[in-house]
């Protein structure tokens, strides 16, 4: 139940900033309400891997890959995200 409640909170959080995000770039499209929740999915999927092979020492290298499956969920072009 607890994992269900956070995965809600994150979807909830992607959508809020993504809504904002297109306030400001309308050329942003708009995704499936899905996208987000598929975004969680791989973030946790990805984090999982690492730290049940005891390599979290290497989390920090998912953070390119992390940025890059979310821009590609989201449509967004990856030179043109904020940071």
């Amino acid at each position: 139940r607890h994992r269900e409640q956070t995965d809600e909170a994150f979807i909830a959080t992607i959508d809020d900033w993504h809504t904002q995000a297109r306030a400001e770039h309308p050329e942003w499209p708009e995704v499936p309400a899905e996208a987000y929740r598929a975004a969680v999915a791989a973030t946790y999927g990805l984090i999982t891997a690492v730290v049940a092979t005891e390599r979290t020492p290497e989390l920090p290298q998912l953070e390119d890959t992390l940025v890059y499956l979310h821009l590609a969920l989201l449509q967004i072009p990856p030179d043109s995200h904020p940071g």
